[in-house]
């Protein structure tokens, strides 16, 4: 029952096809990742046995410096995919201080006939005996199991991107396939020679992206997670692989006036050649247009399943202000940016283009978001800001009912302004049901189910977020967050350095990278994230002495010190950022005001930030647990 079979293996109830990185289990298929299956692949070799998490480095990774959390997320990974409980395993059972072992029988139902076929003479092998491991490897243990695994990825690659290929759109009765076709739309190039249309061709990119991610057929990797200087022959496979996508989509836009012309092709990786290509010229006018019809040809070519109302979405004409829509595109983009200056400049160009084109409902949309990120980016007035917010998504659904854009900024309304937990939940479930491949909505889901202490169901979801957009610093620190939330710090912490590796432009992951610091008992890193969060923030060079000086003194007893008068000064900060800081320093009866006032604010600031460590000593005054309770949903 070793790795010599190379072949499909049965664990438990599913299936395992180690050549297609293919798992079934009651009827779904799930795709694994190379190193969780290769992983398996192991722990499948050595059942029952117990195998050491130095084994499974040096077999599954060849011995490269990999750290913990690395292997703790692919068990995890394993586990979601075999329907299993680490608190009641069926499948991996992890033994303290020791490692895993894999509990389930593991059979390879094709190799075991052809054994029984050719040694018919062994009574054992009839009765479907099995013989006990001796716990040795042999030469057919460990290192041939490693050059198995290499091999079987290769083949994986290929195999999962060998998609058919007949032109044609699925009917409702057609075959449907196991699993949505998996793509990657890459940034469009420009070929306007303007550096000022870029925006126009990355706007373009996004749009086509939010078409394709309505379709329930297809899974659909945002444009975040693609750089590229085009694909280059011989890259696309490579590219595939590491996005995890069947195909690639890749084109160019040429703005000539008020004219568009886009060529779009469709890569297979397989093949590294396209297996689709055309050229569409267009008004800007009749854009919106023109992202249905090329979204519609890109479904046939992968003969996508489509729903009736799908096709009835894709079918409907609309037009657009030029002028406007060049707006919406800078304001998308803008807000992408995620700092002050990049949202005040969405909020202009988006109230430009409403202005300029009343019934552009996607405009709408993303002036909705760009007034939810004005108050804590801004410091606008809060109440403005969600009275705005709320007019901009009631026009954008009264326009387009089936805006998961609009449901997703719903979602968040209810959640930050009423902290209607039920309310929010049925907005994202909503807007996620418009369009499955929509990473916002489900990084902002998980937000919402991590602060509702549902800490599995919000892992669930912010690890759909970075499956469709991994590249993106921001969902990395959403993870993270989320991690911390569920007192997973190890972990938390890798994925919030994922983010400053991915270019993070926002600085408040750090408060997480400190409270993860804080929880494992490691002070002065915390301390030293605290620092860095204040020099990121633009602290001036005298500044930054002094506070270093502080926590010199007084280590972080001095931070916060140092912090708190600033924070009090006239232009004053989030009311719960100015309690962590007096709570800091002990002066707990100081901070419970400010934390009263961040309450009946409500925001999300005060349910995340009532996990800093600053406010250990008051979580057991009554009157913090009463701030809880009306901040936090029951349970």
């Amino acid at each position: 029952m070793g790795s010599q079979h190379d072949g499909p293996l049965e664990i438990g109830e599913c299936r395992v096809e180690p050549s297609l990185l293919r798992l079934h289990r009651d009827g779904e298929t799930r795709r694994l990742e190379p190193k969780a299956m290769e992983l398996l692949l192991f722990l499948a070799q050595r059942s029952p046995q117990v195998v050491s998490r130095a084994e499974i480095f040096e077999e599954v990774w060849e011995g490269k410096a990999v750290v913990d959390e690395t292997l703790s997320r692919c068990v995890s990974l394993l586990r979601q995919a075999l329907g299993d409980d680490a608190q009641a395993p069926r499948y991996i059972e992890t033994i303290p201080r020791r490692g895993y072992r894999l509990m389930a029988e593991v059979t390879y139902p094709a190799a075991e006939a052809a054994e029984a076929a050719e040694t018919p003479e062994r009574p054992e092998a009839a009765a479907g005996a099995v013989a006990e491991p001796t716990g040795e490897p042999g030469p057919t243990g460990p290192s041939r199991w490693r050059r198995f695994g290499s091999a079987a990825v290769v083949a994986a690659i290929l195999a999962m991107l060998a998609v058919p290929w007949i032109g044609g759109l699925r009917t409702a009765d057609a075959p449907t396939r196991e699993a949505p076709s998996r793509l990657a739309v890459l940034p469009f190039d420009n070929l306007s020679g303007d550096p000022g249309d870029q925006f126009v061709a990355a706007g373009l990119t996004e749009e086509l992206i939010h078409q394709l991610a309505r379709l329930s057929g297809l899974r659909v990797v945002s444009k975040t997670s693609v750089t590229r200087e085009g694909v280059a022959e011989g890259e696309a496979g490579e590219i595939a692989r590491r996005l995890n996508s069947d195909y690639l989509v890749e084109g160019s836009v040429l703005v000539v006036g008020e004219r568009l012309r886009i060529t779009a092709q469709l890569i297979s990786p397989e093949q590294d050649s396209p297996l689709w290509s055309e050229v569409y010229d267009s008004s800007i006018a009749d854009v919106l247009d023109l992202h249905r019809e090329v979204a519609l040809s890109i479904a046939g070519q992968v003969e996508a399943r489509l729903t009736q109302p799908e096709r009835e979405y894709l079918g409907r004409s609309r037009s657009v202000d030029g002028r406007a829509y060049r707006l919406y595109l800078e304001g998308r983009s803008q807000l992408s940016l995620r700092t002050a200056d990049s949202v005040q400049g969405a909020l202009g160009a988006l109230l430009k283009a409403v202005e300029l084109d009343e019934d552009f409902a996607e405009a709408w949309a993303a002036l909705a978001d760009a007034h939810l990120l004005s108050d804590p980016y801004l410091e606008a007035v809060q109440a403005h800001a969600y009275a705005q917010a709320q007019a901009a998504i009631d026009r954008a659904l009264d326009l387009d009912p089936g805006s998961s854009s609009a449901y997703a900024s719903l979602g968040q309304l209810r959640l930050l302004r009423d902290w209607d937990w039920g309310g929010a939940e049925a907005a994202y479930r909503r807007a996620i049901e418009l369009e499955p491949s929509y990473a916002q909505a489900h990084q902002w889901f998980s937000e919402m189910l991590s602060l509702a202490g549902r800490h599995e169901e919000a892992l669930e979801e912010i690890r759909i977020a970075v499956e469709l957009d991994p590249l993106s610093p921001l969902v990395h620190a959403a993870w993270g967050q989320r991690l911390n939330a569920a007192g997973r710090y190890r972990e938390a912490l890798e994925q919030l350095e994922q983010a400053d590796v991915l270019g993070a432009t926002f600085k408040w992951h750090l408060r997480e990278v400190a409270l993860a610091y804080r929880r494992l008992g490691m002070a002065d890193a915390a301390l030293a994230a605290r620092i860095e969060h204040v020099r990121r923030r633009g602290a001036s060079e005298e500044e930054l002495a002094s506070l270093i000086a502080a926590t010199e003194a007084e280590g972080i007893l001095g931070f916060w010190r140092w912090l708190a008068p600033r924070l009090l000064a006239p232009k004053a900060a989030e009311p719960v950022l100015i309690a962590e800081a007096l709570a800091g320093q002990g002066d707990y009866e100081a901070a419970l005001p400010w934390l009263q006032t961040a309450v009946r604010k409500r925001g999300s600031w005060f349910p995340h930030m009532q996990k800093s460590p600053a406010f250990d000593g008051l979580r057991q005054d009554p009157r913090f647990q009463r701030l809880l309770d009306e901040a936090l949903p029951p349970g």
